[in-house]
């Protein structure tokens, strides 16, 4: 594979991963910035690590797995919906008094058991989570 390949296909890999991240509602740049910074600090630490000996392959495979690693990261995080259930507020969700379902901060009548909500209620913080 040459090099242009690699790097493209890499930053590919990052975007999309950032883009999964974003959809579930948390920081995708943060996820797109590590994986740019930590494919390069890999493929020095392997460097260092095996004093210039490794193959490029090797450096190569292991600086993919750091794209890997962060989608099974994101895949496995929790979304905003399910953190506001948890906590009582994330994002645009709030968690209703009366079932404990994830409603949106605008609503005004809970989707899921009916009740009226206190527009009041909600607060004006929103909480992002990496």
């Amino acid at each position: 594979m040459e090099p242009l390949t690699g790097f493209i296909l890499y930053a590919v890999f990052a975007l999309l991963v950032a883009a999964i991240a974003k959809k579930k509602g948390l920081r995708g740049w943060v996820y797109f910035l590590a994986i740019i910074i930590l494919g390069p600090v890999t493929v020095m630490g392997i460097s260092v690590m095996t004093q210039g000996n490794a193959s490029g392959v090797l450096a190569a495979t292991l600086a993919f797995l750091v794209p890997v690693v962060a989608l099974v990261v994101v895949l496995l995080a929790k979304d905003g919906q399910q953190i506001a259930a948890e906590t009582g507020q994330f994002g645009d969700y709030r968690k209703c008094p009366f079932c404990a379902e994830p409603v949106r901060s605008e609503a005004v009548k809970c989707k899921h058991c009916g009740s009226a909500l206190d527009p009041a209620e909600s607060g004006t913080t929103s909480g992002k989570v990496t």
